[in-house]
């Protein structure tokens, strides 16, 4: 019982700060950091360790000292000091993600969308509108479904070049939409989401460890060949703003036309998509919102 108490308060009020205690999970952060990153990263964690293991001295302090010569204050101390204690120890035990972030993570764009990008208010001539037109609100035909723009997200990678991610919904049918510029040519790629897990159950770790997925990846027996990777940032149309950092891994097939993404948001959030490049006329009745 006494076990269990103890062990109760440890987790969460008075964690252990120790750098070796760090579980298995974040020490993966340590493991998927270049080496020259690696003393950077714990002693980043040592520093916000040690701020707040001085704070919690000063916190129990304070409480002593208020118990010996002011009971009516001691309480209300107390009471403050839990729920400060407590919220505390929920942020430490994400310090190494947050630090992971900022020192694996790259650069976010802060620059405005370019002008391809904004959303267009003038009116429209329903004959004239096209895939590139389409945005939030939307509606758009496509496989004999008509599907509504709920997401839009511009995709401005580190090397910067820019990207579209649409997504599309029809009752509980998603579709992704990946498309940009390649030169002069409209690149189109029509995906569904899928559980990466799916494709590999260690596929999380192996970003992780490597900085990176497997060169070639086998879904339904069909195999995928690593072909381009993109960092940078994601701006949402629905929030006007930049949202997240982003890392991205693009495969396709021998015939370089079923395609598959991986996505990876942030430290260990990560998307998998998977479909095929089409053209611009598998699209049809695209009407704006009302």
């Amino acid at each position: 019982m006494k076990e269990n108490i103890g062990k109760y308060l440890e987790n969460h009020f008075w964690p252990k700060l120790s750098k070796e205690k760090l579980t298995t999970e974040k020490k993966k952060y340590e493991l998927a950091l270049p080496f020259q990153k690696k003393g950077t990263f714990l002693k980043k964690i040592e520093e916000e360790f040690y701020k707040f293991d001085v704070v919690r001295k000063g916190i129990v302090a304070a409480n002593v000292l208020a118990l010996v010569y002011n009971s009516e204050v001691s309480f209300i101390l107390f009471t403050g000091s839990v729920l400060y204690l407590y919220n505390q120890a929920k942020k430490i035990k994400k310090t190494p993600e947050k630090i992971f972030n900022l020192l694996a993570g790259h650069q976010i764009h802060t620059n405005n969308p370019t002008k391809s990008f904004q959303r267009r208010t003038f009116n429209y001539d329903p004959t004239s509108i096209g895939i590139n037109d389409i945005q939030l609100g939307y509606l758009i035909d496509y496989n004999l479904k008509t599907y509504q723009v709920v997401e839009h997200y511009q995709l401005s990678s580190n090397n910067e070049t820019e990207e579209e991610k649409l997504v599309l919904l029809s009752g509980i049918n998603e579709l992704v939409l990946f498309k940009y510029f390649d030169q002069v040519n409209l690149k189109i790629r029509v995906t569904e989401k899928v559980n990466i897990y799916s494709i590999d159950e260690g596929l999380d770790t192996e970003i992780l460890l490597k900085q990176q997925p497997k060169a070639i990846l086998t879904v339904n027996g069909k195999r995928y060949y690593r072909d381009a990777n993109h960092t940078g940032s994601f701006y949402s149309f629905t929030e006007n703003k930049v949202t997240h950092k982003y890392s991205r891994w693009e495969y396709y097939d021998e015939s370089r036309v079923e395609y598959l993404t991986i996505e990876q948001i942030g430290a260990k959030n990560f998307h998998a998509y998977i479909g095929k490049l089409v053209h611009e006329t598998d699209f049809s009745d695209i009407l704006p919102k009302k």
